[in-house]
């Protein structure tokens, strides 16, 4: 102690200078650190889910976690698996030793289940991993319950409050709920089907491949190359409402008329192709009318009209109202987003 305060007292000046260093040091990490809501850690958890499609629980756990779990308990590190077995899906927990690298642990986990045979029809398992990061920063709630409905809010929400947010410095993601959507619904007329010799299930068969649009690639077309493309240019109720259903006599059994359906769809998609040289054609009325079959537009087999509904609930004082969450970048200071 005494050698320390003799070096002191003959080297004031380093002393001052030691002494402002660490000062401005102090200062510029001060000022520099980053704020959090919540400290930064990693949490040594994983989850893998599995989709397989129209399957019962009984079979998920037999065709799909017990593999996975007797596999993934060779993986180094980990402490325990906890497995869940829905109706087409599995979800397995995996709890790894704290200190555990998680880029390590995700490279050996996605390693173990590409070793494990699989049903054909299930879906490749998902890896995810839990952060705080990616839990929002600020929740804010969007409502008006005098003068604007859950539409306009919505058209607010989407098209002037997101692009203003998402440009802010730090921000990740804005995450909005309880938004007003759009959808087109069909109401069939049972008796106008069965006078057509259809089904519910035909009609919307053929729909969805009027809807469509396929690009066939590039064609040799009056000593050029252009794009061809087979689209059915169902933009409005209006097209809906024209979209033409080929119909089989009266008595006719419902595959028959699945059948040819799907024939004047394919015939109508090869009349799209020729005709889209110069732009695109219209897959479904043009191919039931060539093979010279009797149709029938949708709106005569179906009342069609568009309504709206929320995504999700979001209310703020008993007021329908839009959930606005912002998620911040990794690296990005909490207080200044």
């Amino acid at each position: 102690m005494k050698s320390l305060i003799n070096f002191s007292l003959r080297n004031k000046f380093a002393i001052w200078l030691l002494t402002i260093i660490i000062v401005f040091a102090g200062l510029y990490s001060g000022l520099t650190m980053k704020q959090e809501t919540l400290p930064n850690i990693s949490i040594p958890y994983l989850s893998v889910t599995t989709i397989y499609p129209g399957a019962a629980p009984e079979g998920v756990v037999n065709d799909v976690s017990k593999p996975l779990e007797q596999k993934l308990r060779n993986v180094d590190g980990v402490k325990t698996i906890t497995s869940t077995s829905l109706e087409n899906a599995s979800s397995i927990q995996i709890e790894f030793d704290y200190g555990t690298n998680l880029d390590n642990a995700t490279a050996a986990v996605r390693e173990s289940l590409n070793e494990v045979s699989l049903p054909d029809n299930v879906q490749k398992p998902s890896i995810s991993r839990f952060s705080l990061s990616s839990m929002p920063v600020v929740s804010l709630s969007l409502s008006n319950g005098d003068t604007q409905d859950l539409e306009e809010l919505t058209r607010i929400a989407e098209n002037d409050i997101r692009p203003a947010l998402e440009d802010v410095e730090g921000v990740a993601s804005i995450q909005i709920s309880g938004q007003y959507v759009k959808e087109v619904s069909l109401k069939f007329n049972q008796d106008k089907l069965n006078q057509y010799g259809l089904t519910e299930d035909t009609v919307k068969g053929i729909i969805q491949g009027s809807s469509l649009r396929v690009p066939l690639g590039l064609f040799e077309m009056d000593k050029a190359q252009k794009a061809v493309v087979v689209d059915g240019n169902i933009t409005t109720v209006e097209d809906l409402k024209n979209v033409t259903i080929p119909v089989m006599p009266t008595g006719a059994n419902a595959a028959g008329a699945g059948a040819t359906g799907a024939a004047g769809v394919d015939a109508g998609a090869a009349n799209g192709a020729a005709g889209a040289g110069a732009g695109a054609g219209n897959a479904a009325p043009g191919g039931a009318a060539s093979m010279g079959l009797p149709t029938v537009k949708l709106g005569e087999l179906a009342t069609i009209e568009v309504v709206g509904n929320s995504e999700s609930i979001s209310r703020t004082n008993g007021k329908e109202s839009i959930g606005i969450q912002i998620v911040k970048a990794n690296d990005a200071n909490t207080v200044d987003v």
